[in-house]
């Protein structure tokens, strides 16, 4: 949410402002959350049930405001049924790419 505020009056004179709340741009808020999603903390509980990160490359511990996983993502390039993946073939699947032909933006779940 972000504050947006108009000025109103004679000659622009803004002897009277309006402000209300308005949601962001749907791409700054699509940008915000593939951040959150590439830098996500792989995590696993321990003996005691309590979060313990799982990837030694992550050296803080996570916040609130952190995403967190407990398992990674199936390859979305090979032929998945228990994930519901029917791969990549005819198709090219690049693991690295940020792009359309990135595997994990395949993967959707649709009733049939």
């Amino acid at each position: 949410m972000r504050l947006t505020c108009k000025c109103h009056g004679v000659s622009g004179s803004c002897s009277v402002i309006t402000c209300w709340k308005q949601l962001s741009p749907f791409r700054s808020v699509g940008e915000h959350i593939r951040n959150k999603y590439d830098l996500a903390t792989q995590v696993k509980l321990n003996r005691r049930g309590r979060l313990q990160v799982r990837s030694k490359r992550h050296v803080r511990t996570p916040t609130a405001d952190d995403l967190i996983f407990l398992q990674t993502s199936p390859d979305y390039c090979i032929v998945n049924t228990t994930a519901g993946s029917f791969g990549t073939r005819g198709r090219r699947c690049n693991k690295t790419s940020t792009g359309t032909e990135r595997p994990t933006l395949y993967h959707h779940t649709a009733d049939i």
